[in-house]
């Protein structure tokens, strides 16, 4: 599915848009397929991925409802990439607010802070979001964990926040991520290029 996903990717890269125009029949068929992905696979990795297709279409309200349908899914990853991909379209994901609330008490802490994140870009206040991103700072992964710190700045007191920093940035160690932003910005990058 990951080579088809590719190769429908690649396809929509030929078709030009822009949030005023009409869609293409392409990217409607493209949007089409997705969805129909997201309802009836019963293979996890693919409803994740078709979620994330979805979220490329930047401002164009046919993606939503797929998306809602999405945060309902059994599985915390495809809810997950749902709501970061409602993050990502833009203001027309306004219709998917009271689904994205229902999130902010998910299982999954990663899902509460997508949700978060998503729910914040809609114009929901910061102070309303804090317990699901003071949740966040649990979530299985890294760059969620990051996304809760960033978010909870000035919300709780920093010194709450200095253990899940700390671990974070051991875990970036342990990954090699810290190394290998070492090598992109101080020993690949050349200013002015």
């Amino acid at each position: 599915m990951k080579a088809m996903c590719a190769l429908i990717t690649v396809v929509a890269l030929f078709f030009t848009f822009s949030a005023d125009a009409e869609l293409s029949r392409g990217q409607q068929k493209l949007i089409s397929s997705y969805a129909k992905t997201i309802e009836k696979s019963r293979k996890v990795f693919d409803r994740k991925d078709a979620a994330y297709e979805l979220g490329k279409f930047k401002e164009t309200p046919e993606v939503v409802e797929p998306l809602i349908k999405a945060l309902s899914d059994s599985d915390a990853l495809v809810r997950r990439q749902a709501a970061d991909s409602l993050w990502r379209v833009g203001d027309v994901a306004s219709s998917a607010e009271e689904a994205l609330r229902g999130l902010l008490d998910d299982p999954s802490p990663g899902v509460q802070v997508r949700a978060a994140a998503a729910l914040e870009s809609l114009g929901v206040p910061e102070k309303d979001l804090v317990d699901a991103r003071v949740s966040g700072l649990g979530a299985e992964l890294l760059r969620d964990r990051i996304l809760a710190v960033r978010d909870l700045v000035g919300f709780v007191p920093g010194e709450d926040l200095v253990g899940p920093i700390n671990e974070a940035i051991a875990a970036m160690q342990a990954d090699g991520t810290i190394e290998a932003m070492n090598v992109k910005w101080f020993l690949e990058y050349e200013m002015g290029q």
